[in-house]
Order: structure tokens, then C-alpha cells, then sequence
């Protein structure tokens, strides 16, 4: 499954189907493989975990690297399998039995080849980066927002913190949105190590109890993180609305800001929903904010309101939590709770991404866009058919 192959078309169907067979591998998409090992008193071998790959890899005797029979490994395939003979591999990693969920979490690593590990080369240059210094001059471009106001909500797990919120009230009765961004760019230059480990990465991988970052941790973790009281370098963008939470203005300036706290989303939510909360910490710290996240609400809730009437849709949809025990067993699933605090955020960053696309197609550059192909006339028909079963044009 997923190799690249040159096929034979043998036989075309009326409705366009076509059979036929495989004539060359061009490319195998698995150098290796995560399964379990099976052995009896003379041969052992690998059945895949993935179903879809239903060859099994013989394993020679000398090339068990101790695995034992039962236990998860890895195998990587010295030959592939052909017509009459089948795949030859060797194992290189045992990970242990299935009753344990650590071995769980390392076939899930070892199958989707996700790196733990950073090059020498990425960390140090990683730890050569500083943030700004209270004193550091300004290089011109760089706008000085540090007695800015500006909070961060996050869930009270989170190990860095991206994004940061502004409100200013305007002299004829609208409201300037902040949205502060990390500017990871400053630090992580194209073509740079830490660029091409990124790019090898593609995104973080977020685990129950752990998460494998993108960057070295002590950029994400520090450097690019918006702590509270300390300065960071951000993408500012600024959203102007007017009383009835129309966008009459929006400008993008790189800055500096000095986060004036973190907040929780629990903290945050119960103090907009009027209820107080065990964590005694959170709420007071969200209290002393009561007045811009109460702003921040009021602009969310018109907001909100002008996109369902603009007919967007509202994806409401809930997170799981997963509770572990000390042994790692998963014990509970439960629904992360959602707030106003949730929805404000949402609603803002809503904004500065339409608000930043808008300015992308305006300008007619080059850009990234995820695009969604058409429907098919086959699935428009369909559609067609069961609104009219509804009455509906």
C-alpha cells in the first residue's frame, strides 16, 4: 500500500472503470515497518500492523536483535517481496507487549516516522537565539506596544503561549482588535537549521501526556513564546470596528509587546459567565481583566452574529480529554469544557485571518491558500434531490 507502480489497463467498464494489472514497482513507500513477531521452531516473521499490507516479512534467526515472540518491532525490508518468494527484513527496534501503553505511543512515533530527536546543528543554533532585551533599540519597522495591554487565554496544560489579545476603545464608539502573533519568522530564517528540521517535521505532534515539538522546545518553549512581564517580538494585527462591529480599518506592523498576564480559559470564562471557580489563582488573575474581556465579548457576539447572518458555518464541535493513570491506562474520555472565553478567542482570530486573507487577494500576490475543489454534478444532484424531498428549492 502507497508504493508508486506502473499498471496495464486490461479492461475498461461502460461506467468508466477500468481493471487491469501491476506491471513494475517504480517506488516502495515503506523502508520499514512496525508489527508484530510471530516465530515457531524454525523461521520468524513480522505481520504488519497496518491491514492493508498483507505480506508478512521473514526474519532470520540472526537478525532478531533479541525481540521475542508476541512483542511489537520494528522491521526494516531488505528485500520485497516477489511473486514466489516474500519480503526479507530485518528487526531494529523491539518495543514490548501490547499490554503496555508506552509501547503503544512508541509504534504510533516509529510508524508515521515522526523525529523526536533535533540535529546537534538545529539546537545550537536554536540556543543562540535570544529574545529581545528590555534596552534593545528598535530597528526601524519594529513599533514600541510594550505599555500596551495585552493578555494571553489558554487552556491551563498549554506549554507555550502563540497568540495575544488587545482592545482599545475608539473616539466614535468602535473598538480597535489586537492580535498578537509570535514572530517565529524573525528567528526561524529560510534555509537556516532549524528551518530545514521544521520542514522535515511539518507541524507538532501532540500526545495524551506529552507533545514532540516542531522547534527545539527552547524557541518554542521561550524565545517565541508570549510569557507574561517579558518582552517579545510579534505580528501585530490591528482590526478597527465601528459600533455595530463593522470593520472600517485594519493595518499589520511587526512590534514588541510585554504580555501583561496569562489567563486560562477557565479562568477567563468564568469570570464572563459570572461564576467562580475551585482554581482561586485563575479567576483572580482573570477578574483583574474583567473590563477588556468583557469588551473583547461584546465585539465576539457581533462579530458572531454578522457571520451566521452572512450564512458562515458554525463548527461547534468538542474536544476530548483523555484522563491517564499512573500507569499510563487511559481511565476516562470526557468533553472539554467550552466558554465564552473559547468562543471570544475564536471569534478574533476569526477576524485576523479573514482580515489578512482579504489583504493577500487585494494585493494579487503570491500566497498559501487551502483551496476546495468543486462538488461533483453527481453530488449536487443528490443534494438536489433530498432538499426538494424537504420542500426546499
Amino acid at each position: 500500500d502507497g508504493d508508486r507502480a506502473a499498471a496495464r489497463v486490461e479492461h475498461t467498464h461502460p461506467d468508466g472503470r477500468r481493471d487491469g494489472s501491476v506491471v513494475d514497482v517504480i517506488e516502495h513507500a515503506h523502508k520499514t515497518l512496525v508489527g508484530r513477531l510471530g516465530t515457531d521452531r524454525r523461521r520468524a516473521w513480522v505481520e504488519p500492523q497496518d491491514k492493508r499490507i498483507g505480506d508478512l516479512i521473514q526474519v532470520a534467526a540472526s537478525k532478531r536483535g533479541g525481540a521475542r515472540n508476541g512483542e511489537w518491532v520494528e522491521v526494516e525490508i531488505e528485500t520485497y517481496p516477489g511473486v514466489r518468494e516474500d519480503a526479507r527484513g530485518v528487526i531494529t527496534r523491539a518495543f514490548g507487549y501490547p499490554d503496555d501503553p508506552a509501547v503503544e505511543q512508541e509504534m504510533i512515533i516509529a510508524k508515521w516516522g515522526i523525529r523526536e530527536d533535533f540535529q546537534p546543528a538545529a539546537i545550537k543554533e536554536a540556543e543562540g537565539l535570544k529574545p529581545p532585551g528590555e534596552d534593545e533599540p528598535f530597528p526601524r519597522g519594529v513599533a514600541d506596544l510594550r505599555e500596551l495591554e495585552t493578555f494571553t487565554i489558554d487552556p491551563r496544560t498549554a506549554r507555550d503561549h502563540d497568540d495575544a489579545l488587545s482592545i482599545e476603545a475608539l473616539a466614535d464608539g468602535g473598538r480597535r482588535l489586537g492580535v498578537h502573533i509570535a514572530d517565529v519568522s524573525h528567528y526561524v530564517r529560510a534555509g537556516h537549521e532549524t528551518d530545514k528540521e521544521a520542514a522535515l517535521r511539518g507541524n507538532s505532534v501532540y500526545f495524551p501526556d506529552r507533545a514532540i515539538p516542531m522547534l527545539p522546545p527552547c524557541l518554542s518553549g521561550d524565545v517565541c513564546s508570549l510569557r507574561e512581564g517579558e518582552v517579545r517580538r510579534v505580528l501585530s494585527a490591528f482590526l478597527d470596528f465601528d459600533d455595530k462591529g463593522r470593520q472600517v480599518d485594519f493595518r499589520l506592523t511587526v512590534a514588541r509587546i510585554r504580555s501583561s498576564a496569562q489567563l486560562t480559559y477557565a479562568g477567563a470564562g468564568a469570570v464572563l459567565e459570572g461564576e467562580e471557580i475551585l482554581e482561586r489563582e485563575e479567576y483572580e488573575k482573570a477578574l483583574s481583566f474583567r473590563g477588556p474581556l468583557a469588551e473583547l465579548a461584546a465585539l465576539a457576539g457581533q462579530l458572531r452574529a454578522r457571520r451566521m447572518t452572512e450564512g458562515s458555518l458554525d463548527f461547534d464541535l468538542p474536544e476530548p480529554i483523555v484522563h491517564l493513570n499512573e500507569k499510563g491506562h487511559p481511565t476516562a474520555i470526557e468533553r472539554s469544557p467550552r466558554n465564552e472565553a473559547h468562543r471570544l478567542v475564536e471569534e478574533c482570530m476569526l477576524a485576523a485571518n479573514r482580515a489578512v486573507a482579504k489583504m493577500l487577494e487585494d494585493a494579487e500576490g503570491a500566497a498559501v491558500y487551502r483551496v476546495h475543489a468543486p462538488p461533483d454534478e453527481e453530488s449536487i444532484e443528490l443534494l438536489r434531490r433530498t432538499l426538494a424531498r424537504l420542500g426546499l428549492p
